[in-house]
């Protein structure tokens, strides 16, 4: 009896030391996959980063003054004639997310590619492309998330990334179990070897970078072809003002047109100029006076390009790319308030906003537009009713009255604000709301009364 009770407590040691074993290289697989995941980030956030800059010199109509190769051969050192250096590496495939850009319309936005799977836009919760630079440009920022899938954060909060509706794990692939240990005396086999450990994945937007001459061809992982030009101080070029914002014109009302002069250097009579405008804008060519005429028209509060190509025996030599964008106009001369100066009566500040004008041809058949009276006063505001208009063509929403296209209206609001003593020093406001086809659009609030005067 007591035989029996020491070899069944040396089989419990032994089976309690072996548990404790592959729980500790669970734990040290675990550990190894997280600090594997935490590089990975680290290093695709920093490439996303780089490729946003380059994107953002490509836009800004920088030149590659020189190319040189990293030592140990891993990829590509960028010299950019404005003094920034960027480095890119090479990337292999893997089933991790690769962030990259594509061009439509003259801007760039992101996409993602995952694996063996097709590159596709990357979209924000309207459903809408993401932009990649400038004013509405964001960076995404990429993350593991506690169920172990692959997160992208463009601004909105990190979401999981999805691939054919399936988000996708960013747990690396098992390494192979090792060789069966050497038969024993006995003839059993022996244990199995641990198993090997994962491999570290090689991450990168960038797949190559080749010398076209004229050029730098700069190849994305997800398939996109950038092209960078390089510094040729002999090239003809055409050059406009930029402002501090990037543009070549403060922003413009939607409905204005306003001609921009530009200069050309180094000019040669056998190159032509050819002038390109995107995202619902238009552009006209002076060509006697080295101008153009900008013409918004349904560029709402959009940002657009103008892409400006130069070509000799009917092939491009170069490409120059401008930034342009617009406001939404408003015309507020029409609008008044009664009474023009707010007035307290029975502890309420009634208020009723007339001429409120939406003009013929200006409100979209796809647009909704959420105006809120705001009365702002020290240290706080007083928001009055929300008020809704829409386009003839808007179903989802049932609240708000229809504006037509072709006709227009003239539309009043009434409100009422709970009166306290700060709001004798104030001034009342119209905010908007304004969505056109799923698109927020911004317009400026307007003032349209000052202060409150208390009665009895």
């Amino acid at each position: 009896m007591k035989k029996n009770f020491i070899l069944f407590t040396s089989i419990f040691l032994l089976s309690s030391t072996s548990c404790q074993k592959d729980l500790r290289d669970d734990v040290d697989d675990l550990l190894e996959r997280v600090s594997k995941l935490e590089k990975i980030c680290e290093q695709a956030n920093a490439d996303i980063v780089d490729l946003k800059q380059i994107v953002s010199l490509l836009e800004a109509n920088d030149y590659i003054t020189s190319v040189n190769e990293l030592a140990d051969k891993s990829g590509y050192a960028i010299n950019f004639l404005k003094g920034n250096t960027i480095v890119v590496k090479h990337g292999t495939n893997g089933d991790y997310p690769v962030i990259g850009v594509d061009e439509l319309d003259g801007i760039f936005y992101w996409t993602q590619k995952v694996g063996d799977n097709s590159a596709s836009w990357v979209l924000d919760s309207n459903g809408n492309k993401v932009q990649a630079t400038g004013g509405n440009g964001k960076t995404p920022v990429i993350g593991v998330n506690s169920s172990g899938n692959w997160t992208v954060d463009y601004g909105e909060g990190s979401k999981e990334l999805l691939v054919n509706g399936k988000p996708v794990s960013a747990k690396g692939k098992d390494g192979q179990n090792g060789k069966d240990g050497v038969n024993g005396t006995d003839g059993k086999d022996g244990a199995n070897g641990t198993n090997g450990k994962d491999g570290v994945d090689g991450y990168s937007p960038f797949k190559s970078v080749t010398d076209k001459g004229d050029y730098i061809e700069l190849k994305l992982t997800t398939g996109t072809i950038l092209k960078l030009p390089k510094e040729n101080s002999k090239a003809m070029k055409i050059l406009f003002d930029v402002n501090e914002n990037g543009l070549i014109t403060e922003r413009m009302w939607a409905n204005e047109t306003k001609e921009i002069t530009y200069k050309v250097e180094n000019p040669d009579s056998q190159t032509t100029v050819d002038f390109e405008a995107t995202n619902g804008w238009r552009v006209k060519h002076n060509r006697n006076n080295n101008s153009i005429t900008l013409i918004p028209l349904e560029a709402w509060n959009e940002e657009g390009r103008i892409i400006v190509s130069l070509l000799k025996d009917n092939k491009l030599i170069s490409q120059f790319r401008y930034s342009v964008k617009t406001m939404l106009f408003w015309d507020k001369s029409s609008i008044n308030t009664m009474p023009q100066v707010l007035e307290a009566i029975g502890g309420k500040v009634p208020v009723t906003i007339q001429n409120i004008i939406f003009p013929p041809q200006w409100f979209y058949k796809n647009a909704v537009i959420k105006i809120t009276p705001v009365l702002r006063y020290s240290g706080g505001e007083a928001k009055g009713l929300l008020y809704t208009f829409k386009g003839e063509d808007v179903e989802d929403i049932e609240e708000g009255d229809v504006i037509t296209y072709e006709t227009g209206a003239n539309e009043a609001i009434r409100s009422s604000f709970d009166y306290i003593p700060e709001m004798n020093k104030s001034e009342l406001y119209l905010t908007f709301d304004v969505v056109i086809d799923g698109r927020a659009v911004k317009i400026d609030d307007i003032k349209v009364a000052d202060g409150v005067i208390a009665t009895n």
